[in-house]
């Protein structure tokens, strides 16, 4: 669920791009209501340093790149931020009454057009960005893109069974806390008992992400080779897009499905095991969340 969902940095391919921005400009990463507004307002220096660290931009590309990025906010600042707020005020009605889980899952699809929008948005800079890059940078994204998954490999598959599931369950808490407030011993059991029987496959995940860091090196060198219009550059950075978003990998996507489902059930089972207090808590948190981006919405930097 997106509201529940943290930053992951460690993600390196076009999607932790894309997912990493969406994240950051829907607000749910940030801890507390005044770290929004600053942190929205950072995001444009904040997700240049991300992205220069992966490719040491030259200072042509760092001019390019930060104003790319500074006209992407103050776009999503007028007509993205408007629709979020009002999703954070249906989301306060949801969660004072107890929920399904398809309620939940309804979350998820109703905010992916907005995920589409930032892709369609991003489509045109990347096009025009990657036939400057230097054979050079692209070795050091390759670089940076495995020092990546050798991390994911180790967050993953190191530990037993038991160890990697109990890490799973202390980022749940730790996320669902910062919406419903402390959760007592039952509530973390319902995380915990989700866990136990979940289907995820760190093996699969981790042939995912290669799958993407493979795409999105094989797309930038194409580009970067040259012999391509800007129209032919533009519909290879479009297909990247998508398939970041949707896996060409029907065992994968498949997989993804069940997984979602899987945590709406768990989080709809946690949301109803939680007290009037805990509910109110989450209501006042979301209250806060939208009232921040309607003011954010009316400024500028």
């Amino acid at each position: 669920m997106p509201f529940f969902t943290r930053s992951r940095c460690s993600w390196l391919s076009l999607r932790s791009i894309i997912g990493w921005l969406s994240l950051c400009l829907a607000l749910f990463v940030l801890p507390g209501c005044s770290a929004v507004k600053l942190g929205y307002n950072q995001l444009p220096t904040l997700s240049y340093w991300w992205l220069d660290s992966y490719v040491d931009f030259d200072s042509t590309q760092t001019t390019q790149v930060r104003a790319q990025l500074a006209t992407l906010l103050a776009k999503h600042r007028q007509e993205e931020l408007p629709l979020y707020a009002q999703t954070l005020s249906q989301l306060q009605v949801m969660v004072a009454a107890p929920i399904s889980a398809e309620q939940m899952c309804q979350v998820y699809t109703d905010l992916q057009p907005r995920v589409q929008t930032l892709v369609d948005q991003l489509e045109a800079p990347i096009a025009a960005m990657a036939p400057s890059f230097k054979a050079k940078q692209l070795q050091e994204l390759a670089r940076q893109l495995e020092k990546g998954s050798q991390k994911l490999r180790d967050e993953w598959l190191d530990g037993t069974p038991s160890e990697r599931r109990e890490v799973r369950v202390k980022r749940w808490v730790d996320r669902t806390e910062m919406i419903y407030g402390s959760l007592n011993s039952a509530q973390v059991g319902v995380l915990r008992a989700g866990m136990e029987t979940s289907i995820f496959n760190p093996d699969l995940s981790l042939r995912e992400s290669r799958r993407r860091q493979e795409d999105l090196l094989r797309t930038l060198r194409l580009i970067q080779a040259g012999g391509l219009s800007p129209a032919q550059s533009k519909t290879e950075v479009q297909g990247l897009l998508q398939r970041s978003l949707n896996s060409p990998d029907p065992l994968y996507a498949a997989y993804m499905d069940k997984m979602r489902q899987e945590y709406c059930q768990v989080l709809a089972q946690l949301h109803n095991s939680t007290s009037t207090a805990q509910k109110r808590h989450a209501v006042e948190r979301l209250k806060d969340y939208e009232v921040d981006l309607r003011a954010l919405h009316l400024t500028k930097p």
